[in-house]
């Protein structure tokens, strides 16, 4: 073999090693916010919206210094959901920094997905996950609206929580226990709007 074959042929399988580093990173990062998203979830069921959101909010901020992903990546959104429910829950004027997360979840989703952008090759996300985001975008969105407390927000909530349920029950169906969550928000939603009968019949959903 040649010399410039063999330089080419060392070159190739640096490259190769890099990508194959590159790529183990970004699995063990994404792991790492995704327990990390699990925790901040049984934080705010217990009310610890404060610890949850402070979780979280270290977690990214060590895979994005460290390199395993760029602040626009797509697979930051659940990390941004949980940071934007932990701040609706603690209410007041987090919700301005609840509003922040979700609009750039928002963008950062819109830019993943629009024909414009075909270079996804480094997230590791299929159509699945693109749905998925879209849903629980829709339904933090909707609980944004709704911790408002206005009439002037609850149609927001409605159109956003609508959306989000039915993107939930395409994946999971309108039986499936993970609905339940959906299902209670909409109902405590139209309760607040003295639709009873309507929010009746959505916690009748979760029982």
């Amino acid at each position: 073999m040649s010399q410039s074959g063999s330089k080419f042929n060392q070159q190739a399988s640096f490259n190769e090693g890099e990508e194959n580093l590159k790529s183990r990173k970004r699995r063990e990062t994404k792991r790492e916010i995704n327990e990390a998203v699990e925790q901040a979830q049984r934080y705010i069921i217990h009310g610890r919206y404060q610890d949850a959101n402070r979780l979280v909010y270290d977690t990214i901020q060590r895979a994005t210094k460290e390199g395993g992903f760029a602040e626009q990546s797509i697979e930051l959104l659940p990390a941004f959901f949980a940071m934007a429910t932990a701040n609706i829950c603690i209410g007041g004027s987090r919700l301005k920094k609840a509003e922040n997360f979700l609009v750039s979840a928002f963008w950062n989703l819109l830019k993943s997905t629009s024909d414009e952008s075909e270079k996804r090759s480094e997230d590791e996300v299929d159509k699945q996950d693109i749905d998925r985001f879209y849903a629980g975008l829709h339904k933090t969105f909707g609980r944004f609206f709704l911790a408002q407390n206005t009439p002037e927000a609850y149609a927001n909530a409605v159109e956003h929580m609508t959306k989000g349920i039915y993107m939930e029950c395409n994946e999971h169906g309108p039986e499936s226990y993970r609905m339940c969550s959906s299902y209670y928000y909409m109902g405590e939603l139209f309760k607040k709007e003295n639709e009873l009968q309507k929010a009746k019949a959505f916690f009748s959903k979760i029982i």
